[in-house]
């Protein structure tokens, strides 16, 4: 589900914040990912390609609060909000 599907249209903030109390992470678990075969992986790769493309053509304002370490895919979802804020 892309930002702008999002069930209440009148949001037009939305703030990313990890539920790790030491770190960031938006995207997959490591440990998940070690277990995905070939086909597995590219299925995952173009999930959040897709994902990362529909956040950066919403029209909503999007931020990342960063909470100290920021791990994996979240290096790579940065680049397509509109505002990275660390707490």
């Amino acid at each position: 589900m892309g930002f702008d599907e999002l069930p209440d249209s009148n949001c037009n903030v939305i703030v990313l914040s990890s539920a790790l109390p030491k770190f960031f992470a938006a995207g997959a678990d490591i440990k998940m990912i070690l277990k995905f075969s070939k086909a597995g992986s590219e299925e995952a790769t173009r999930f959040f390609q897709q994902s990362f493309n529909e956040t950066a053509a919403s029209r909503k304002f999007a931020i990342a609060a960063i909470n100290r370490f920021a791990l994996g895919d979240s290096f790579e979802l940065a680049p397509y909000l509109t505002s990275l804020r660390a707490l």
